[in-house]
């Protein structure tokens, strides 16, 4: 923006870019600089012989003309070579000496006599649709053929000449000669023929048109003369003419069709007279034949030519000619006699509405013309003999039409907003009023439209940067007067009558002005802006400028407009809305500023009253947005909406608003209804009234969130920001008084945040789900040992704010329109006055207060600087290099198959986001486009991202240093006010969040300094009260210890002793800081993989050396409880040291943490900081079930201190209420009063030590039970939370508690059978190189269809990368290990499959699938093994080892692999491993059978497998060689055994059968003849095996009577 201007913009060439956007003309501008020089050489020509060859057959021969063919033999080759330079030419390269078709010549003028360079004129392929801006008047004549074959005489070698003769028919000098020759001649010949007396001419001939040809007085035509050349020396010698005429034909420039005249243009087959015409001749046609004339062959047509016009005054189109000539009658008063007076009006009427249906190419090209006139008739209607012909309605409607044509036609050459750029083009630079009169008696006299000149685009340019300085009070009585003197003007001014017209206009130029009305406002605007210049009206008052009826006329089409745009279809309306909402934005520098407001006023209201009545009204509320958006962009908006001073003397004496605020009507916390304040810092009605644009702009993004609509929030979001950022970068508004004034407008949007603060994004919650570089905390409520908040009740003033059911229907704001609308408040609160704040805040109440305290705390997190943008958005992926190549190794081996997608989309329906394998978030394993990386960075792209880099940073630098002067700011509003001493924990909580997140150096040092400050002032804060802020306070410090930047870490080592030495000097001790310090430190090294140690220990020297060297607290015993903490600490750092070297084995690394966590059994705070960090790392890896066997030893542990410190009826029982979900959770019992000291200071104080920390940990051990399908476990947690919600009678949670309860028992009988828990290994490890595991055996539980070759490839990898592939060894069998045989360098690691084992009584207890999968401590594996060492032999000779072993805690567990503690084995001999076989296949049978509800393909499939015709050997075999005894030899007991077994297994096959019959269909008839065929066969089988001597039978059942038993 220029200075020149004086705080307005220049309006006529660059509005259309800044309030419409570009045309997408201007982005088809040819790019020359990429166009390069072509040189082309043609160095083969042909003889072109029209007899021989025709146009179409050599366009043929073109196309073949590198193949061989006889065509090319007959073709003569002439000799030569043709070369074309085609090279780009700028206008700064452009030539001197430069001439146009026409010969005019160019600037800069050639001086030097250098040959002239001459443009030719282009003919295009393709017709190209623009209007005519200069002169031309040209005509192309092309001789085709002439045939004299039926001439007598001799005419062989032909020639002809070309003229145009005039009255007289006199030569007219304007034929172009060539470039030897002159400039223009009077006659000009074709080239000779020989000896052909059908010749085809390829001449062209261009003729410079007079301006006069419907002159009929001139009679101008085209004369052609024949000649005969003759080429003979004799007849040179003779003296006789060389040049014989043979023929003469004419053809007339102009012809009439239908009574109007026009060019000639096109093929034209003329006959050819012998003899010199006659005198008169032209007029009449010569395809009359003229009495007394001869003709060569009989007065035929033999002569064919084209005639091509290129002209700008002849239009070539007869509706267009017509309505050309009828406006040339009216103008020069001379009506033909075939038309009449009476007529005239009539037909111009016709010829206007005709307008539309003309031709496009024409109609475009004489776009500019026909609107001119059309313009001239309805602001001008002509008079003939003093009777006015009234065709101004007509003149309208075809304008309309024609500006619907032309934008229906040309759909490519309109902008974002349809309006066209041929038109848009007219309007700006072509209609202009050449003369409007100076005094107010002329007002409406002569004007008409004209192209603008150079002095009159000056004049309007200074008209449209003066509009904003005219002074609305400098008119005088005198000009006063003469307005009304000019209203009272019976004529019309152009604007008048358009506007006029337009309230007249019906039908379906009605539609097309609502189509198209950008073109109507533009005109109207265009009017008003040249009357206002021309007339030197701009210094009268806005109310005189215009007449009442022009005023009357635009009341009356804005109430229809509005009315269009309610009653229409929101889409069909858009453009038209947009239109409008432009003519208001200019009306606002032209009319009366109130009217056009109660204009707005009016639209606004209208669509409000509708939108109230529909039942979606989003594209309504779309198109008020867009209006006021357009409105908005007013370059001079801000004194628009009266942004007077606001003092705080003004403040306290404004007095209260008569209506109450938008917002504060939905708020509990607003400032008091009386409150003078409310009135500038509120949409109340007051405010609205002075700042009208901007309240109507903030009152609708208010109404706009209560529209569950996220798509128009963003759109109202982005409209408040683009204002913002428009004032930002204005230098109007650079200085501090402008911008706190600025700012004051947009206070509103501050409360309008608060209100709908529930909708914002969670930027801390995305960023704790994609893992942060601190623990947040402990997973934000994992265990809240250190900064815990309880979960199960809302956070302050965020949660709670509102309706819960109202603000859960409102969708969630997407992450960028959070951070659009967080910027808009930081520049706000950053430019507005510190005393109009600090007064502000005052009255806010402290729920508001906490509102506004948690916006800072999500503004910091969403503008943390988190690096380069190229880490996130050039091909990264989040997955690192190793990871990707596991992904792609376990994707080819099926680790990653469905085992993981069938657990967790069952969990939570799609892949956990933590999981490594799941990227994106979307169930997928991998994405092809995510796992292949994109090309690297050019240079130029590096640059760009860099610098984007450095904003970002300063950006985020920016913001977080504002929000600490905000802070500032709040913390002395609460220390003057006793009522919001509450807050300060909030204040202070933004400040611990902002040293949570990534911050430069230097904002890090005013971190650092404004926590100090706090704590100074507020000791209390941390040491007397709750410590969660201690807590949190000191993790945050120590992980600053570890940082890499000097800078960072001196301060962080200063605030924490600093810390230590004002919590010693209150109480002579600072263990509340000391037990803080050594969980912070405990959950970092748990949680932070990339700690860096070294820093670390290099901090607590120096925290060391500050408390040896303080000389006020060395004689105390502060420095000896300073060491004794350093030593704590400096042996947590050695468990770090381990635990890194277990990172790659997490097996290992659980054991690891849970050594310590158990360490830690006499710190409780301790040991539940240890258990949330193994419920994070097991969260990470997607193991649900253990990670809720965490959460509920953590709840166990807290319910057994609240017990001994409480001991109240509605809590559990400490650790013996949790049995039902854990027969481990005994493990947190405390033994005796002296192993726990709840009552000592910063012991078991925190707030997860209290019913809402047990709530809360319990509630995400309900959570992590569900992800793991575990849905009995939800039962369980509720069963402890139930009497502890009813006691508080919160009815709202218990409703949510029994709606989620509801969920997971549908959930149990919807997955019936359904579910798989996982998959268990027996891990044996042998070898010395795995020392403390050497000989020790495990049972890993592995996911969910979990093969043996996947655990087996995974430990043999891992183990081989440790100690090398050739030290690594895989045991393939089960059998026992004798390690005085193994090798002892090497290591040996045996992997079995294990199932779960249940004594018969034990399933009795166990009925359900999810018990048999639950609490299981017993395992059970067969070795298979013969008598001579085998491990397969016959079935006589077969034998199985079962071997039972017993693990030190029961699955699930904290962890995924449990030692074995026992073993129990036995042997199964042939028969018995016979009878086992049957019962499990009498069992299966059994199950199928009684399956509810019936399942008929796993019915079928059992069996097929039991009496199918491939596996019928199985059991017979079995009978045969187990049964098959002499009848007079008793039985031994186990061969009875097998004998009742297959009975019951025979009759269970009958069953199943039976049962398959029921469900079978029509088509598996044949199926169940055939099973029931095979049973037949089966039972006949093994029938006599079973038959037995009844008396020996009897003998046998009493001697074996303990031993028989059912199946």
């Amino acid at each position: 923006m220029s200075s020149e201007t004086n705080g307005t913009l220049p309006r006529s060439h660059n509005r259309s870019n800044s309030l419409y956007g570009s045309s997408q003309d201007d982005a088809a501008v040819p790019n020359f600089e990429a166009f390069r020089s072509v040189t082309v050489s043609l160095p083969t020509f042909f003889r072109h012989e029209p007899d021989k060859l025709s146009e179409e057959d050599l366009f043929k021969f073109i196309a073949d003309l590198k193949r061989p063919s006889s065509l090319t033999k007959r073709l003569k080759c002439i000799p030569g070579n043709l070369k074309l330079d085609i090279a780009p030419c700028t206008a700064e390269e452009m030539p001197a000496g430069c001439l146009t078709p026409e010969l005019v010549r160019l600037l800069p003028v050639d001086h030097d006599g250098n040959r002239p360079v001459k443009e030719v004129l282009e003919f295009p392929l393709f017709e190209v649709y623009v209007p005519h801006y200069s002169y031309r008047n040209l005509l192309y004549v092309y001789p085709r053929s002439l045939n004299l074959t039926n001439r007598p005489g001799s005419a062989r070698n032909i020639a002809i000449k070309v003229q145009l003769l005039g009255a007289g028919d006199s030569p007219i000098k304007c034929i172009f000669g060539k470039s030897s020759g002159p400039e223009f001649l009077s006659e000009a010949y074709s080239s000779v023929l020989y000896h052909d007396k059908t010749p085809v001419f390829l001449d062209e001939f261009k003729i410079r048109l007079p301006v006069n040809l419907e002159d009929k007085d001139q009679g101008y035509h085209l004369f052609f003369t024949f000649y005969h050349v003759s080429c003979q020396k004799k007849a040179e010698a003779a003296g006789e003419p060389t040049e014989t005429p043979v023929g003469f034909t004419w053809l007339p420039l102009i012809s009439m069709l239908g009574g109007d005249s026009m060019l000639i243009n096109g093929e034209y087959n003329l006959p050819v007279m012998i003899e010199k015409p006659p005198p008169s001749y032209t007029r009449v046609n010569p395809e009359v034949q003229l009495p007394n004339t001869k003709w060569v062959d009989n007065h035929k047509s033999i002569f064919s030519l084209t005639v091509k016009p290129v002209s700008t005054v002849h239009t070539g189109d007869a509706k267009l000619e017509r309505f050309m000539n009828l406006c040339a009658y009216i103008d020069s008063a001379r009506i033909p006699m075939n038309i009449g007076e009476a007529n005239i009006e009539n037909n111009l009427k016709d010829a206007i509405l005709d307008l539309a249906t003309a031709s496009h190419g024409p109609l475009i090209r004489f776009l500019n013309v026909i609107l001119e006139k059309l313009l001239r008739l309805i602001v001008r209607p002509p008079y003939i003999h003093g009777e006015m012909v009234n065709v101004a309605g007509a003149a309208f409607d075809g304008l309309v039409s024609i500006v619907h044509v032309v934008t229906t036609f040309l759909d490519a050459q309109t902008d974002l907003h349809g309006r066209n750029s041929l038109l848009l083009s007219y309007i700006y630079y072509h209609c202009i009023v050449k003369k409007y009169p100076l005094s107010d008696q002329e007002a409406a006299k002569e004007f008409y439209l004209h192209s603008r000149s150079a002095s009159e685009v000056a004049a309007i340019n200074h008209a449209m940067t003066s509009f904003e300085r005219a002074g609305s009070v400098r008119g005088t009585s005198d000009t006063a007067s003469s307005a009304a003197g000019a209203q009272l003007n019976s004529k019309r001014l152009p604007h008048e009558e358009i506007a006029s017209q337009w309230t007249l206009c019906s039908g379906g130029p009605r539609e097309f002005t609502l189509r198209h009305g950008w073109f109507c406002f533009e005109l109207i605007i265009q009017c008003m802006t040249q009357y206002l210049t021309t007339s030197q009206r701009l210094h009268y008052p806005r109310a005189a400028r215009f007449s009442e009826r022009f005023i009357d006329d635009l009341n009356t089409l804005v109430r229809s407009f509005i009315d269009d745009i309610v009653n229409s279809p929101a889409r069909e309306i858009t453009a038209f809305n947009t239109s409008l909402a432009f003519f208001f934005h200019d009306c606002l520098s032209l009319l009366d500023r109130t009217l056009v407001f109660q204009w707005i006023f009016a639209y606004c209201k209208r669509i409000n009253a509708k939108a109230v009545t529909l039942m979606e009204p989003t594209p309504l509320m779309s198109l008020k947005l867009d209006f006021l958006r357009i409105l908005s962009a007013h370059e001079h908006l801000f004194p628009l909406n009266l942004p007077f001073a606001q003092s705080s003397a003004w403040m306290r004496s404004q007095p209260a608003s008569p209506s109450p605020s938008v917002s504060s009507n939905n708020s509990q916390g607003s400032i008091n209804s009386n409150s003078p304040l409310q009135n500038s810092v509120e949409i109340s009605g007051a405010f609205k009234q002075q700042h009208f644009l901007i309240g109507l702009t903030l009152s609708e993004l208010f109404a706009i969130f209560e529209v569950p609509n996220g798509a128009l929030h963003v759109k109202a979001i982005n409209v408040i920001r683009n204002l913002l950022s428009w004032h930002d970068s204005d230098p109007r508004y650079a200085l501090k008084e402008a911008r706190h004034r600025l700012a004051h407008l947009y206070l509103p949007l501050i409360g309008i945040i608060m209100e709908h603060l529930p909708q914002l994004y969670e930027f801390v919650a995305d960023a704790q789900r994609k893992g942060s570089h601190l623990p947040a905390a402990i997973q934000q409520s994992v265990a809240m040992a250190i900064a815990g908040t309880p979960t199960s009740t809302a956070d302050i003033g965020r949660r709670d704010n509102g309706d819960a059911g109202g603000q859960s229907r409102r969708p969630t704001l997407n992450a960028e329109a959070t951070r659009h609308l967080l910027a808009c408040f930081m520049w706000i609160v950053k430019s507005a006055d510190e005393h109009t704040l600090r007064g502000w805040w005052e009255a806010l109440q402290g729920q508001r207060l906490a509102q506004l305290l948690e916006i800072f705390q999500l503004t910091t997190h969403c503008f943390e600087y988190n690096g380069p943008k190229t880490l996130h958005t050039r091909g990264h992926t989040g997955v690192q290099r190793e990871e990707l190549k596991s992904m792609l190794g376990d994707a080819i081996l099926g680790s990653i198959l469905n085992r993981n997608d069938l657990g967790k989309r069952r969990a939570g329906g799609t892949l956990s986001s933590q999981n490594s394998v799941t990227l994106g978030g979307e169930g997928l394993r991998y994405r092809k486009d995510q796992l292949w990386r994109q090309a690297p960075m050019t240079d130029f792209e590096s640059v760009e991202a860099k610098n984007e880099a450095i904003l970002e940073g300063v950006l985020s630098a920016e913001i977080t240093l504002t929000i600490l002067d905000s802070v500032e700011l709040i913390v002395q509003v609460i220390s003057g006010q006793g009522i919001l001493q509450d807050q300060l924990g909030a204040a202070f909580k933004v400040i611990l969040h902002a040293l949570s997140c990534s911050q430069s150096v230097q904002v890090y040092e005013n971190l650092f300094a404004c926590q100090r400050s706090m704590v100074s002032k507020f000791p209390e804060l941390l040491f007397e009260a709750e410590t969660e802020y201690c807590a949190d306070l000191c993790l945050r410090l120590l992980s600053h210890c570890s940082s890499g930047i000097a800078a960072v870490r001196s301060q962080a080592c200063a605030s924490l002793y600093m810390l230590m030495r004002q919590n010693f000097e209150i109480g002579n001790s600072f263990s509340r800081v000391k037990m803080q310090v050594t969980i912070s430190l405990s959950s970092l090294v748990g949680t932070i993989n990339d700690l860096n140690e070294d820093f670390l220990r290099r901090s607590l020297k120096t925290i060391l050396t500050y408390a040896d060297q303080d000389a006020v607290l060395k004689t105390t015993s502060f420095p000896e409880q300073v060491r004794d903490l350093i030593f704590n600490l400096h042996m947590i750092l050695s468990d770090t040291v381990k635990m890194k070297a277990y990172q790659e084995d997490p097996e290992m690394l659980m054991d690891l943490m849970y050594r310590i966590a158990k360490g830690y059994k006499n710190s409780p705070d301790l040991r539940l900081t240890w258990l949330a960090n193994m419920s994070q790392k097991l969260g990470e890896r997607g193991l649900y079930a253990e990670k809720a066997q965490c959460l509920v030893h953590s709840a166990a542990l807290v319910s057994e201190y609240l017990h001994l410190l409480e001991d109240k009826k509605y809590l559990p029982l400490g650790c013996v209420s949790f049995e039902n979900l854990s027969s481990n959770i005994l493990e947190e019992s405390a033994v005796s009063d002296d192993l726990m000291s709840p009552n000592e200071e910063g012991i078991c104080t925190g707030k997860i030590f209290t019913e809402a920390g047990l709530q809360s940990l319990l509630s995400q051990a309900a959570d992590a039970f569900e992800a793991a399908s575990m849905f009995e476990g939800v039962n369980e947690i509720y069963k402890i939370v139930i009497p502890i919600v009813e006691t508080y009678y919160d009815f709202k949670q218990l409703a949510l508690i029994h709606n989620r309860l509801h969920e997971a028992f549908l959930k149990i009988d919807r997955l019936n059978g359904k579910r798989i828990f996982g998959t268990y290994f027996r891990v044996g490890f042998y070898g010395m190189k795995f020392g403390d595991l050497d000989g020790e055996e495990f049972v890993y539980k592995e996911p969910v269809i979990t093969m043996l070759p996947e655990i087996s490839h995974r430990l043999e990898t891992f183990y081989a990368e440790k100690f090398g592939t050739a030290y690594v060894e895989m045991i393939k069998d089960s059998n026992v290990i004798k390690k005085n045989l193994l090798d002892p360098e090497k290591c040996y690691i045996q992997i079995t499959f294990v199932e779960p084992y249940f004594d018969r009584w034990e399933l009795r207890h166990r009925p359900t699938f999810f018990l048999r999968n639950y609490g299981l401590r017993r395992f059970v594996y067969s070795t298979p093994f013969t008598q001579d060492g085998r491990s397969h032999g016959d079935l006589h000779e077969q034998y199985k080892r079962k071997t039972i072993i017993t693990t030190a805690n029961a699955f699930p567990y904290v962890k995924t692999r449990i030692q074995v503690i026992a073993r129990e084995q036995s042997v199964l001999t042939p028969i018995e491993l016979a009878i086992d076989d049957m019962q499990k296949k009498t069992e299966e049978l059994h199950c199928a059978t009684k399956h509810e509800p019936p399942d008929a393909k796993m019915l079928q499939m059992v069996l097929q497998g039991c009496i199918g015709t491939t596996v019928n050997q199985g059991p017979l075999e079995i009978a045969a060689v187990f049964l098959s005894h002499p009848h007079d030899q008793p039985m031994t007991a186990l061969q009875h055994k097998l004998r009742l077994c297959f009975k019951d297994f025979s009759r269970r096959c009958s069953e199943a059968l039976k049962r398959n019959k029921t469900l079978i269909a029509l088509d598996q008839k044949e199926y169940q003849r055939e099973l029931e065929k095979n049973y037949q066969r089966f039972h006949d089988s093994i029938k006599p095996m079973l038959t037995y001597n009844q008396e020996m039978l009897a003998a046998d059942e009493l001697e074996n009577s303990s031993t028989n038993s059912t199946c």
